[in-house]
């Protein structure tokens, strides 16, 4: 997963930069990329397969309702016996079947996981790995923004690297749970010790009218 990440991020690295000086991205070995309204640099390939994915999602539900209409049309034609055989036929205890096969292939993938140790669940994911995609570059002179990771340069750490890479990950996110749970406690003892400081100057004042009215009283 760790080195999935890197490519991804190494890719969409060289597209951000690829839409500032090659949008036909030929300079970092990337495809060609356009700007979004919002801002955001996507590539032309993307656009494309969500362009065809949109589509066959669109033939897909035109066909059901299709499907559906001539079921209708046909209970129609043979009658309320014949709607009652049908649902029947279509549905178990009130679940259509191909749904119930789909929730218990869910429940078994999902039992398997849970019985798989961490390493068989990696080797797993090592086996199921596509395969990575086109390494980018970036062209002599062309500097990364500031503040930015070169992830191009972590594009071949060995498993060793990445394994040491995700526990100072862990150790850094870990240090910033703490750091923040810290900062909070020092924020509630303010806001206690700030509370505290109210109430006292409050009494104080409660204290100097009661013998104002006092005197006013004797008076």
């Amino acid at each position: 997963m760790e080195r999935r990440k890197i490519y991804k991020e190494a890719v969409s690295q060289a597209e951000r930069l690829a839409a500032i000086h090659d949008p036909s991205g030929k300079m970092f070995n990337v495809g060609p990329v356009v700007v979004q309204d919002d801002g955001k640099v996507v590539s032309v390939e993307f656009l494309e397969r969500r362009a065809q994915a949109q589509a066959e999602r669109a033939a897909k539900l035109a066909q059901g309702n299709d499907g559906a209409a001539a079921q209708t049309s046909s209970l129609d034609k043979s009658g309320v016996a014949n709607t009652s055989t049908y649902l029947q036929n279509v549905l178990q205890d009130g679940v259509n079947p191909a749904r119930r096969g789909l929730i218990q292939v869910a429940n078994e993938n999902e039992i398997k996981a849970k019985r798989m140790s961490k390493n068989q669940q990696k080797k797993l994911a090592l086996l199921e790995e596509r395969p990575p995609p086109r390494k980018p570059v970036i062209p002599d002179g062309i500097e990364l923004p500031e503040g930015e990771e070169n992830w191009l340069a972590l594009w071949n750490l060995s498993d060793d690297e990445l394994e040491r890479r995700i526990i100072r990950e862990k150790k850094r996110k870990a240090a910033e749970r703490k750091a923040l749970r810290e900062k909070q406690k020092e924020g509630k003892a303010e806001r206690r010790a700030a509370r505290d400081e109210r109430r006292r100057v409050y009494r104080e004042k409660k204290l100097e009218w009661k013998a104002i009215k006092g005197g006013a009283y004797a008076f």
